[in-house]
Formats: C-alpha cells, sequence, structure tokens
C-alpha cells in the first residue's frame, strides 16, 4: 500500500548551476543522520514521478524507513528545462547527478548516496557510482543500455536471446501462433533463427575482449571490491538481463555471490512494473534491501 504525503515532509525545490532542476525531497518524520540520501533518476524520459507514480511510491517509503530521498528531472524531462550548452546527456546527466549530491551535502549535512534508477536511469546511476565515491550503494532496475550502442552484433544477440525465450515459453504453445505461422504472417526462418542462437560460447566470444564490455565489467568488479552496495533488480525476461550476462560471462556467478551484491527477478511483470499488485512486490524488495544497508549504516555510525 501507497504510504500517503501526510505521513512524510516534502518540498519542490530548484537546484544545480544555474538553479534550473526541479525536484522533490521527501523527509522522514523522525530523521537519521548516520543514513545515506537515496535519489531517484528519471527512467528515460519519464517525469520524476516514475513510470505509475512509482518514484513517488518508493520515495514516501524509504522517507518512513528513515532515508532522505530526492527525485529529480535532469535536464529536458518533465519540469527541467532542457541546457542551453549542447552538452550531451551522457555527460549532463552525471554532471546534474553530482550537483543533487552537492545540494543534498549542503542543505541535508549528507555525505553519502544510494543511488537508484530504472532503465536508462539505473545506466546514470552506475556512471556516477564509478565515478564518485560518495556513492556507496546503487539500486538498478531493469538496466538497459549499459553497452554503447554502437555495439550493433551484441544489441542484435541480446535482441534475438529475448526472441527466443519468447518462442520457448510462449509461442510454442499457443495455438494462436501456430495459426499465424501456417497462414504465411510469421516468418519460420526468423523462428530458426532465434531458437538456434546459443548462449555458451556464443556469448563469450562477443563479450570477451570487446572494449566497452571490459570496461562495463570492470566497473562493476570495482564498485563491489570497494564496499559499495550493488542490486540487480529485474522483470523476468527483461532483456537487461541478457546484456548483464554478455558483460559478466563467466564472472557473474562470482559478482552475484559477493555479500554486497543483490539480484532478484520479479516474475510475470512487465520492463515498468505497470501492475499494482507487481509494483507493491517491486517495493518490497527495494524496501528490504535499503532496510539491510541502513542497518549497516547504523551499525558502522554507532
Amino acid at each position: 500500500m501507497d504510504v500517503g504525503a501526510e505521513a512524510v515532509k516534502e518540498g519542490a525545490i530548484l537546484f544545480g548551476g544555474s538553479r534550473s532542476l526541479v525536484g522533490i525531497i521527501t523527509d522522514p518524520v523522525q530523521e537519521q543522520s548516520s543514513r545515506p540520501a537515496v535519489i531517484l533518476l528519471n527512467a528515460g524520459i519519464i517525469h520524476r514521478v516514475g513510470p505509475g507514480r512509482l518514484y513517488v511510491k518508493l520515495a514516501r517509503r524509504l522517507a518512513q524507513l528513515g532515508f532522505v530521498v530526492l527525485r529529480f528531472d535532469v535536464s529536458g524531462v518533465g519540469d527541467s528545462p532542457s541546457r542551453r550548452d549542447n552538452l550531451p546527456f551522457a555527460k549532463s546527466s552525471l554532471q546534474e547527478t553530482r550537483e543533487a549530491m552537492d545540494y543534498l551535502a549542503e542543505v541535508r549535512g549528507v555525505t553519502r548516496f544510494l543511488l537508484a534508477g530504472l532503465c536508462t536511469g539505473a545506466v546514470v546511476a552506475f556512471e556516477s557510482a564509478r565515478v564518485d565515491t560518495r556513492v556507496m550503494g546503487t539500486l538498478l532496475i531493469n538496466p538497459q543500455g549499459l553497452i554503447a550502442d554502437s555495439e550493433e552484433e551484441i544489441q542484435t544477440y541480446i535482441a534475438n536471446r529475448a526472441n527466443r525465450r519468447y518462442y520457448l515459453r510462449n509461442a510454442l504453445y499457443n495455438p494462436a501462433s501456430w495459426l499465424k505461422l501456417l497462414k504465411g504472417r510469421v516468418d519460420f526462418r526468423d523462428i530458426l533463427r532465434a531458437l538456434g542462437r546459443k548462449s555458451g560460447s556464443r556469448r563469450a566470444k562477443m563479450g570477451g575482449g570487446n572494449p566497452e564490455v571490459e570496461k562495463v565489467m570492470t566497473g562493476f568488479q570495482a564498485l563491489a571490491d570497494r564496499g559499495a552496495e550493488i542490486f540487480f533488480l529485474y522483470s523476468e525476461g527483461d532483456p537487461g538481463i541478457d546484456e548483464l550476462e554478455v558483460i559478466m560471462g563467466g564472472q557473474l556467478a562470482a559478482l552475484r555471490g559477493r555479500e554486497n551484491v543483490a539480484y532478484s527477478v520479479v516474475e510475470a511483470t512487465d520492463h515498468m512494473f505497470t501492475s499494482l499488485i507487481k509494483q507493491e512486490t517491486f517495493l518490497e524488495l527495494a524496501s528490504d534491501w535499503l532496510k539491510v544497508v541502513g542497518a549497516r549504516c547504523d551499525a558502522i555510525a554507532a
């Protein structure tokens, strides 16, 4: 159940170098100063409320756990105007995330941060954590696009993996799919191509030695090595799952086995957690992880 606005303290802010970034701070009723602040990063071009108001619900629930939460719009999204310097998103999003941390450090005295985001927001969270040691953890929700878009072969491979899952789990047992095939409305060559793609040596061949893949893989390992908390939270069948497997290859099991790395998949939901029931599952998983992280922070402070 969503936590109501009356149970927390919320206020709108303007911050950043030109005071043009629009955000909402959700403060806990009873502040716990030992806890890091949580910053929620835009899910693509979706306003700071998040898909289906998911960020609003998450911010209020986390405030109940003692976390200060900031959800804001990066430039050109929601209520924040576009930048005038034409700085590419890959750079501007990192700069504005740093400005969000600087603002919370100034007005709330926070020195440590947890970054969370869905899809593109997860990529910004990861990239920001790599370069800023104030980030002590990341909640990566269906991260996609960790590998540069120019890596066409890898993206095609990931797409074929998704198609393979669809045919094996759904289409083969659906009479309507067979009817489409018999009527010539489905290209059987696409089916054979998808079913013929296997994950083992092919994945290793594509991931190994690729500089973009290596950069992301070492980035995750470096974050884990420095003790940062990482939570990979996926929807069942999300292409981001395949992307992570391509990136980590044979190192994925070792990464997932670390004490400070969590990994979970929510079954029978879409990329945006549209179903209210699945939103609740998501909120419980995210909140439970934050409780653990918060308890560790409290223990360190004590």
